[in-house]
């Protein structure tokens, strides 16, 4: 559904369908983790719990998969919105750094929270950047150094605190 709204917007005319596709795009690997994982989700829960691998390495697995089918589907939904070519992929960046703030952010609260919280601010940010500006205004040099920064900084938390996270999503989720 998600992947659907993202291909209805990049086929509006103009910047309307633009700044609804630089929205939707680099969220989208959250929104399709977040309806992958956990009791509510997933029918295979309780063979979830049973498995012999941490709820961590699950989650790592379902982000991997979400992101390998949003990829491909993105990117060709991107190809319909006006501008330079570069605009169907630039949303790359910005989609990494918000998986890994949310990983991030998930050894401190709420996995669910953190993609609720990530995916909301992104939106809003983009729609606010579409509205004073153009679109592609989220994709210049340093937003682009910016994202680069932001991921990096993510990725070095979660790796330090990535013990803490597995141990939290033992309790969380057993």
């Amino acid at each position: 559904l998600v992947m659907a709204a993202v291909l209805a917007a990049s086929l509006l005319v103009g910047e309307p369908g633009d700044a609804v596709f630089m929205a939707l795009a680099p969220v989208l690997p959250m929104i399709g983790v977040a309806t992958a994982y956990g009791a509510g989700a997933d029918p295979t829960y309780e063979l979830t719990l049973a498995a012999p691998f941490s709820k961590l390495r699950i989650l790592l697995l379902r982000t991997a998969t979400v992101v390998g089918v949003c990829l491909p589907l993105s990117v060709l939904a991107g190809a319909g919105v006006d501008g330079p070519w570069w605009v169907s992929v630039a949303w790359l960046l910005p989609a990494a750094a918000f998986l890994m703030v949310t990983l991030a952010s998930a050894t401190f609260v709420s996995p669910h929270y953190a993609a609720i919280v990530t995916g909301l601010g992104w939106v809003t940010m983009a729609f606010s950047v579409a509205r004073i500006g153009e679109p592609q205004d989220l994709f210049t040099a340093t937003a682009t150094l910016t994202y680069l920064i932001v991921t990096a900084v993510a990725a070095v938390i979660f790796i330090r605190r990535f013990e803490r996270l597995s141990t939290q999503f033992s309790m969380q989720f057993s």
